[in-house]
């Protein structure tokens, strides 16, 4: 999950969206995730470097669905999705979905899952089950899908 979400907060930051959105009033625009899973292929050791390539997969009213593949020297670690949702957060009160606007939904479709060559890559260092550092970030590329 922090391998995830790390790179998710790489992607928005790329595409110049903020991971928390402050409003006039002192409440906060985010995205809270609301479901993730990964699935192990195989295994990846102490110090190993692990490439995680990225892609939005789906944009919803209120929802972005991220793709995650992990590898390790060209074989297959790990796949992951994430669903997040922009939601309003006020102090004291319950996060409240709100629509994702048009502007970062047409910053984020430069990401759509494409071919294997077109997706966002990250560089990740194993630093052990539970503590992980990050390593050599590697440059973005971004699709030309748009």
């Amino acid at each position: 999950m922090l391998w995830m979400e790390s790179v998710e907060h790489e992607l928005l930051r790329e595409v110049g969206v903020a991971v928390m959105d402050e409003m006039p009033d002192g409440s906060v625009e985010s995205w809270p995730r609301v479901s993730v899973s990964c699935d192990y292929r195989s295994a990846i050791r102490f110090g190993d470097v692990v490439d995680i390539e990225a892609g939005v997969e789906k944009v919803g009213r209120s929802s972005v669905t991220y793709r995650f593949h992990f590898t390790h020297e060209g074989r297959a670690v790990a796949t992951g999705r994430v669903v997040a949702v922009r939601c309003l957060l006020r102090h004291g009160g319950r996060p409240q979905a709100v629509l994702v606007p048009e502007a970062i939904i047409a910053k984020l479709s430069g990401y759509a899952f494409p071919s294997r060559s077109h997706r966002e890559r990250v560089r990740r260092r194993c630093l052990g089950p539970r503590w992980c550092s990050r390593a050599v970030l590697a440059r973005l590329w971004r699709s030309a899908i748009g």
